[in-house]
């Protein structure tokens, strides 16, 4: 297992099925969305563009185990949930510092205790923009809350996850993961809070909203195929724990 690498335990947090089961084909599309041009371009020379695509997710603090935590015996703390009013507060937050770091975001939703990104940016990149947003968003939140500089809060987990994204396939199937995380989760459309992912995320070249009609629209049978892992009893985490799997994590 490599340094990044870990087995965590997954309740409510589960990674990207497999791009075979994509469940919004390219054909489904009438005109398609446009997005071979958000991933990595090929030079003359073969070599790769440095920007690449990242479905980065960041978790509230103590609302995940991590196989660290059940090895080592620690015990975790009260799990950080957000309400609404806290879900458009942090995300006001990282719009700004997203527009002010000049950042490229495709997509973009929040969900009581995780938050999902997709990031254009280097590879080597990923870590320190992760830490800015976190950094930032944590400091502004803590201050809404009107907590003093000097006492202790903790507002995200200390790692987060991403996946690299390396064909259209599987950009359709995170495009919609995101965009439909809180209809899955249960959660209420807040207006305001899509306004403020609308002038976050980078306009257009994901034909957005021709996405979101085609997700709409998709059969409820299709749900389980992407949402179930959501579905999880302990019993069931257990046995993901077992089955090993594993999901590439940074730190910040």
């Amino acid at each position: 297992m490599t340094k990044d690498t870990t087995i965590i335990r997954t309740r409510g947090f589960s990674p990207l099925p497999e791009i075979s089961t994509c469940f919004l084909p390219a054909e489904m599309f009438n005109p398609p969305c446009q997005v071979t041009r958000l991933l990595p371009c090929q030079t003359s020379r073969g070599d790769s563009d440095s920007m690449e695509l990242w479905h980065i997710t960041l978790v509230t603090h103590n609302s995940r185990v991590s196989q660290r935590m059940i090895e080592y015996n620690v015990e975790r703390g009260e799990p950080l949930r957000l309400d609404s009013a806290a879900e458009l507060i942090i995300t006001s937050e990282i719009a700004k510092i997203i527009g002010k770091h000049g950042y490229q975001i495709y997509a973009y939703n929040i969900c009581v205790d995780h938050v999902h990104i997709l990031l254009k940016c280097a590879a080597d990149a990923v870590p320190d923009v992760v830490k800015t947003i976190k950094a930032l968003s944590s400091m502004q939140y803590k201050k809404s809350l009107g907590i003093q500089d000097d006492e202790k809060f903790h507002l995200w987990a200390q790692k987060f996850n991403r996946w690299l994204i390396e064909s259209d396939e599987q950009l359709y199937n995170t495009m919609a993961y995101i965009i439909s995380n809180r209809r899955k989760h249960g959660l209420p459309e807040i207006q305001e809070l899509d306004n403020i992912i609308s002038g976050m995320v980078a306009a257009g070249e994901c034909g957005k909203e021709v996405l979101k009609q085609k997700i709409d629209a998709i059969d409820v049978q299709n749900d389980a195929l992407v949402y179930e892992p959501y579905g999880l009893t302990e019993e069931d985490d257990s046995a993901t724990l077992s089955a090993g799997i594993k999901v590439v994590e940074g730190k910040a």
